[in-house]
């Protein structure tokens, strides 16, 4: 498992942008306090948006953790609100 923390705590419900590369698909599991979800890493370099939901308290990060099937790098985790075109 990695984490990976936010340069700002978060509060309220956000959308948060995972950048990532990866040899094989693999499930990664992403947790914080009170919240998962998974998302299928295909391979190559790609992203992959989740909301994390308005949680009780701030959330300061969140962690990754792979099914083992590939190695998955995060290389970027962003979090923010959408902005109106």
């Amino acid at each position: 498992a990695e984490d990976a923390a936010f340069v700002v705590p978060l509060d309220g419900r956000v959308a948060v942008r995972v950048s990532y590369f990866s040899a094989e698909e693999s499930t990664v599991q992403v947790t914080t306090d009170g919240w998962s979800a998974e998302f299928l890493a295909t391979r190559g370099p790609n992203e992959m948006w989740l909301v994390l939901p308005d949680l009780p308290g701030t959330v300061d990060g969140l962690t990754f953790r792979g099914d083992g099937r590939s190695t998955v790098c995060v290389t970027g985790v962003e979090a923010g609100l959408p902005e109106q075109p």
